[in-house]
């Protein structure tokens, strides 16, 4: 599978003006400069905490998407080669989120992250797998 192109990187986070939900930043380097590259942000608002590129056709990046005062839920976004879109992904418990991702193949990719009850302070472990077709 070809890697990406020496001085290819991408990086993601949260746009956020402190005005309400935030939208996913996504940023890509062409070895000169960073240009911002459209994302989608659903839910009324998303945030971005990792990417993992496998070549230059086949990244992922994930998050978390919510309304900015409620619960969250998991958020995936696939780039593939001309856009980022989002896949769906399990979101168990009243609020989830991802925080790390790691791929290895169109066919193999982990996410990791949290769920928690809302207003109980508790939360569990969330590791995902992307298997080709759907995470699970």
């Amino acid at each position: 599978m070809p890697r990406p192109a020496a001085g290819d990187a991408w990086a993601v986070g949260e746009i956020s003006c402190g005005c309400g939900p935030g939208l996913s930043l996504t940023e890509r380097w062409n070895g000169k400069a960073w240009k911002q590259v459209a994302s989608p942000s659903p839910g009324g608002g998303a945030g971005l905490s990792d990417v993992a590129v496998v070549s230059a056709r086949i990244a992922w990046a994930v998050g978390e998407t919510g309304s900015g005062d409620g619960p969250t839920k998991t958020l995936t976004l696939r780039w593939d080669g001309t856009a980022w879109r989002k896949v769906a992904a399990p979101s168990r418990g009243a609020s989830a989120s991802l925080s790390a991702v790691a791929v290895t193949s169109s066919r193999n990719a982990w996410a990791v992250g949290a769920t928690s009850v809302v207003n109980h302070g508790s939360s569990t472990t969330v590791i995902l797998r992307w298997n080709g077709t759907t995470w699970n």
